[in-house]
């Protein structure tokens, strides 16, 4: 066999080491592996966190203007239990305080154990409910809870502002012992009358006197009206108004806009304010507390001429028996 030239030589040292270069790479990288790493057993320590308690506390008081914020006229009422779940209880202080300590954090149901005069209650003027109901509240923090806590549930229906007088209770007979103003069902006279009347110049803003949801906003028999439906299974009803300024179907807080007062369907300016239960009947709930005389009575008389008359009586003078309004059973106002 020839020997090989020098280059030629060369050429394949070149070549062998290339093999020998790319075998040993290649060698490497297919052989190389992850070294074992050696297994090691490790005890994690389970520690539980410590339970975070808050505290709960409040004001109980007796809500005049049904808004759920304690005014510097508002009392506080004081030995009111306080229940949460129905097993955390604690009763309120002479200034209607109280603290619930070592609250976790949660949602928990309140109740409020209330005196017998009040039947509802309310933390705000967008709400109420009665007294047998509870509250829900969200602890995520020190948490306050302040309730109000009221007669009924009735404010008047415009502001303290301007004060108006009742007009027309609407019972023409004179006789107080027969068919009274306050009886829209009793009695045969036709003309008892179940709402209340209330003399307002024509455009006067009416007001809600209870947050509720708008139930009709129509026509009757040539009466404009509104009806706020409530929750406690009532309606209360705004009549002879000029002016709607709200829809059926609308939410409407104590105290908001909802008309404008006028005379339809009648031959002067007055707001018709009365309260309907669901089937459509009137209640009555302007039976007055003090003793009846014709200065304080409302209703029509005849003068020796022979022509009616009525008396307006201020709305301070006409309290109310049932309890529909927020504090002594008198009128209140929103504001």
């Amino acid at each position: 066999m020839p020997m090989p030239s020098k280059s030629r030589l060369s050429l394949l040292a070149i070549v062998i080491v290339g093999i020998v270069i790319v075998g040993s790479i290649g060698s490497y990288l297919l052989t190389s592996q992850t070294p074992q790493t050696a297994q090691m057993t490790t005890t994690q320590s389970v520690t539980s966190k410590p339970v975070v308690f808050f505290k709960l506390f409040g004001k109980i008081f007796f809500d005049y203007d049904g808004n759920g914020i304690q005014g510097k006229n508002e009392p506080p009422v004081p030995n009111v239990t306080i229940a949460l779940d129905n097993t955390n209880l604690t009763v309120t202080n002479s200034t209607g305080g109280y603290v619930i300590d070592s609250v976790p954090k949660g949602y928990y149901q309140i109740r409020v154990f209330a005196p017998k005069n009040f039947r509802y209650m309310c933390e705000s003027a967008s709400e109420f409910r009665t007294v047998k109901e509870t509250y829900t509240v969200s602890v995520r923090n020190d948490t306050r809870k302040d309730i109000g806590l009221m007669e009924g549930i009735l404010t008047l229906p415009f502001p303290s502002t301007v004060k108006y007088p009742i007009d027309r209770y609407y019972d023409w007979n004179t006789d107080p012992k027969n068919s009274l103003w306050w009886n829209g069902e009793k009695g045969n006279d036709p003309y008892d009358h179940g709402a209340i009347d209330y003399a307002m110049m024509e455009g006067t803003l009416v007001h809600a006197a209870a947050p509720g949801i708008v139930s009709e906003v129509r026509t009757t028999d040539g009466v404009n009206f509104v009806r706020i439906k409530h929750s406690d299974g009532f309606y209360t009803s705004y009549e002879h108004i000029s002016k709607s300024l709200v829809t059926v179907g609308q939410h409407v807080s104590r105290g908001e806009k909802i008309a404008e007062s006028g005379k339809s369907g009648t031959f002067y300016p007055h707001l018709d304010f009365n309260i309907r239960l669901q089937d459509g009947r009137l209640l009555d709930p302007y039976s007055p507390t003090f003793n009846i005389t014709p200065e304080m009575s409302g209703y029509w008389f005849v003068e020796k001429t022979g022509q009616n008359r009525w008396i307006s009586v201020p709305i301070e003078r006409n309290p109310n028996g049932l309890g529909y309004w927020t504090k002594y059973n008198d009128p209140q106002y929103f504001e």
